[in-house]
């Protein structure tokens, strides 16, 4: 019986993987926009929305594809992209280091000259030089 079982259960969990599999199949729209960083071709409204709706979680959260599409959606839509202004984008720059470390690399770095400069005070370092003995 066990003999039975195991062919059985093996092609059970193959065949749920299959399923799964093509359930994530990408839609065109986010195939094209994940293989160009953006839509190379005209897709309809309903195509843009099913795309987004079936959107990979990986694929939302580490590309801009999902926004790209929501973008045309818009502008296929005659809406105002959210985010968007007539101004031209100016930007304010930023860091290579995250404000929290930043704040954290300061804090480490004015306490560590406060210790310095208490140690040194405390080694003499500030203290009148040596006098010569008499003779």
């Amino acid at each position: 019986m066990t003999r039975l079982l195991t062919p059985l259960l093996i092609a059970a969990c193959l065949a749920c993987l299959l399923a799964a599999g093509s359930a994530q199949a990408e839609s065109p729209a986010t195939a094209d926009c994940y293989a160009h960083n953006k839509l190379t071709h005209r897709y309809s409204v309903a195509q843009l929305r099913s795309a987004m709706a079936s959107m990979p979680a990986d694929i939302k959260e580490y590309t801009d594809c999902y926004q790209v599409e929501e973008d045309q959606l818009f502008r296929d839509l005659h809406k105002p992209v959210p985010g968007a202004s007539s101004a031209p984008h100016t930007s304010s720059g930023s860091s290579f280091i995250s404000t929290p470390l930043l704040v954290v690399l300061i804090v480490v770095v004015l306490a560590g000259g406060g210790l310095a400069y208490v140690a040194w005070r405390r080694g003499g370092g500030g203290g009148s030089p040596p006098t010569a003995a008499a003779s």
